[in-house]
Parts: structure tokens; C-alpha cells; sequence
């Protein structure tokens, strides 16, 4: 059997069970070989968000920075039974296997052109914990350790990871390659905090809610409200950064700011829209969580942290609404954070990703505190606001021979 070398070019997958915390392990070693300064693109395939249910974590390892799938797996992480017999297929020849010999390998599981690395997993963790929550999550951490000692990883690489940088640190890493500078992250740190929850009324945390009380666990509540999050309930933050940086464009081709506010507003009336992404507030005629978000941009932009030109365009735009339609709307939390994300580089789809990502503690925390309350299947409208039919009166059904005689005619 020819055992394929690669540096620095290879796919892992990861085979695991959902809601067994092996995310977290997993994203440790994608961490882990980017901070040696090889470009690395994790990918988390989620047939089903369903606790028990597979998942698969695959990371692509390319020095020369290719970020797309390729096909084939060089190193098959197998912890999950259920999936194992595929698992077992999708290594590629001369690729390696590494399971959990803490049970005997079946025989059919016989391939010789590929290297079978058994590592009892479930053994040495029982052996170590008695909490079964225990055994499960350090199971994880324990063929990362087998990894590291594969790939030669410094354990170094791994500390470093741990206690040293910030969540919203963290998150820039994650999706830009880089660390931010210290205020930079605290600005991103800003928007994320202030986007988190805005009370039972929005829709995805109702619908967590609701959710929550049919049985499900945490995480399909979560799931369940995320879904909505589309182009009206949580797209605005995404569609005011595009709307910005239109602006931004006009601004270059030699208009002024104020200019270029009114135009492309006009325009974007004229394409029979309505309301603009990031202004106004059905609660609130001034948001509150604006006006102290545009404070820390402007600091910011006097330091030299940011340039400021979203800021002032945002402005623009604010002013540009109230000429137009004779009155004020103001600016709300969507269309601050834009301006947040706009100014440190984020590109929009990033700007509704990363308000799904803050929203989601609120859903969270709206999750779990009904869930503590052990209601049971909580409806969008309260009992004593139940429906009346309105439609067609009661009417027979006609019996299948006289249908099947209309039908003929």
C-alpha cells in the first residue's frame, strides 16, 4: 500500500455526531494549523440540525490558498458510527483512517490501499471520567491531541489560542484571515453587543420561543429562528452597506456626499421601494443604540482607527430621507452597525451574517428562559384572541361516485 505525503495540501473531515460538542474541538485544530501560517478553509456540513443526527466538519489545508471543496478526503476523522460505512468510502486511496478501536474494527472494513489508525477513544475516556457529558466531550478533545501529535502541531500553537484574544477578535480571525488591531475588535465588539436581542416581539425570538415550548432542544429553537432571519427581519444591516457604499461610489466619481445621498435615494424610490434599509424604527422614533454606536465610530475616526467616510454618508443619507419625505426618520441599530461594518471592511453578506451571529445570543437567552418556564406549546396569538372562521359555509362532501360522474362529464 502507497501511503500518499502531502505539506501543507491535504482534506480532513471530521465524522461526528450533532450536539456532541465536537464543533468546538474541531475548529480548535482549524485554528491551530492557520495560526502556523497555513491558509485553511473549514467547512461545517450539516445534513440535519437535529441532535444524534450526523455532521461532518471538513477542513481544506492549501498552502497556495485555495479556498473551494475538492473531492476526496485525505484523513477521515471517523467517530460516529452511523456513518461510518461511508465515512470509510470516501478516503481516498494512499488517504488514512482514524477511528475509535475502542471496538473492534468490522471486517468488511478491510481496504489495503489506505492506512487504518485505531485510537481507543471511548476507553481511555471512561477510564479517566465517570460523567457521561464528561466522556462524550473529551473524546473530542482527545483525537485533537492524537492530531496534533500526527501533524507535529506544537502544543504552543494550541495555548495560544486559549485566553489570549477576545470572542469578537475571534470572529474577525475567523473571517478575515488576520487579527484586528485592539480597537478594532472593540468597535466590532460594539456592534455585535448592541444588535443582541430587542425583546419577545421580533419575530425570530417568538418564533424561538414558540419553538421551544413543542419539545425541541436549544439548539433546533435556535435553528428554527435563525431561519428567518432573511430580507425583512435581519437582511437590513446587509442591504444598508450595500446602500452605502452606492453612495461611496458616486461620492469617487467627483459628486459631493450630500449629492450623492439625494441621488441615489431618488433613484431608489423611483424603483417603487419603500423603505430605506437602516432608517426607522416601529418602536423607537430615535433607536437609542444608534446614536451611541455613531459616537464610537467618530472616536474612532478621530484616532485614525477608521476613516469616518460611512459615518458621514449615513449621515447624508438620514438627511437626504427627511428632505424627501418632509419629515425625520432616524437612523436605527441596522443601519449603525452598517456603518461599523462598512468602516472596518466587512463586505455586506458579512454584515447579516454577523448580525445572525449577535442576534443569536438573544435567541438563546429567550430559548432557554422558556424552556425554564415549561409552557407547552405556546401559539403566536393568545388565547383569547383565537381565530374565526370567515370562509365558505359548511357544505357536504359528495360521495366518490358522484365525484367520479362530474369528473367524466
Amino acid at each position: 500500500m502507497n501511503q500518499e505525503s502531502k505539506i501543507n495540501d491535504f482534506v480532513i473531515r471530521f465524522a461526528n455526531v450533532n450536539g456532541t460538542g465536537s464543533a468546538s474541538a474541531n475548529a480548535l485544530f482549524t485554528k491551530a494549523v492557520f495560526r502556523m501560517g497555513v491558509p485553511v478553509t473549514p467547512k461545517n456540513i450539516f445534513p440535519s440540525n437535529i441532535q444524534g443526527l450526523p455532521t461532518w466538519y471538513e477542513v481544506r489545508v492549501s498552502e497556495k490558498g485555495h479556498l473551494g471543496r475538492r473531492e476526496g478526503v485525505d484523513l477521515m476523522v471517523a467517530v460516529n458510527p452511523q456513518s461510518m460505512k461511508k465515512d470509510y468510502a470516501d478516503v481516498r486511496a494512499g488517504g488514512y483512517f482514524l477511528y475509535d478501536s475502542s471496538k473492534p474494527l468490522h471486517p468488511s472494513y478491510d481496504r489495503t490501499d489506505i492506512t487504518h489508525i485505531g485510537i481507543p477513544l471511548m476507553e481511555m475516556c471512561n477510564a479517566e471520567f465517570s460523567d457521561a457529558r464528561q466522556r462524550q466531550l473529551f473524546k473530542n478533545i482527545v483525537y485533537i491531541g492524537a492530531l496534533v501529535s500526527l501533524f507535529k502541531i506544537e502544543f504552543s500553537v494550541i495555548e495560544e489560542l486559549i485566553g489570549r484574544v477576545s470572542f469578537a477578535q475571534m470572529v474577525w480571525l475567523m473571517v478575515r484571515g488576520e487579527l484586528p488591531t485592539p480597537r478594532q475588535g472593540d468597535l466590532l465588539d460594539a456592534a455585535l453587543m448592541a444588535a443582541v436581542d430587542h425583546g419577545p416581539q421580533a419575530p425570530s425570538i417568538a418564533i424561538a420561543r414558540m419553538a421551544a415550548t413543542c419539545g425541541v432542544g436549544l439548539n433546533n429553537a435556535m435553528a428554527s429562528a435563525v431561519n428567518v432571519l432573511g430580507d425583512v427581519h435581519g437582511g437590513a444591516g446587509e442591504q444598508a452597506v450595500e446602500f452605502y457604499q452606492a453612495i461611496g461610489a458616486r461620492v469617487e466619481e467627483g459628486a459631493t456626499v450630500e449629492m450623492s445621498a439625494r441621488a441615489a435615494l431618488a433613484e431608489f424610490f423611483a424603483a417603487g421601494n419603500k423603505f430605506v434599509p437602516g432608517f426607522g424604527h416601529r418602536f423607537h422614533p430615535i433607536d437609542p443604540r444608534a446614536g451611541r454606536l455613531l459616537e464610537l465610530v467618530d472616536g474612532a475616526a478621530r484616532d485614525g482607527v477608521v476613516s469616518g467616510r460611512y459615518a458621514a454618508i449615513a449621515r447624508a443619507l438620514e438627511a437626504a430621507i427627511e428632505a424627501s419625505k418632509g419629515r425625520r426618520i432616524t437612523m436605527n441599530i441596522d443601519g449603525a452597525t452598517a456603518v461599523i461594518y462598512a468602516e472596518l471592511g466587512f463586505p455586506p453578506p458579512l454584515a447579516r451574517g454577523l448580525f445572525c451571529l449577535s442576534r443569536s445570543v438573544g435567541i438563546l437567552a429567550h430559548a432557554w428562559e422558556q424552556t425554564q418556564q415549561g409552557g407547552r406549546n405556546k401559539g403566536p396569538i393568545p388565547r383569547e384572541f383565537i381565530w374565526t372562521y370567515d370562509g365558505p359555509p359548511k357544505r357536504p362532501v359528495p360521495d366518490a361516485s358522484a365525484r367520479a360522474r362530474k369528473a367524466q362529464r
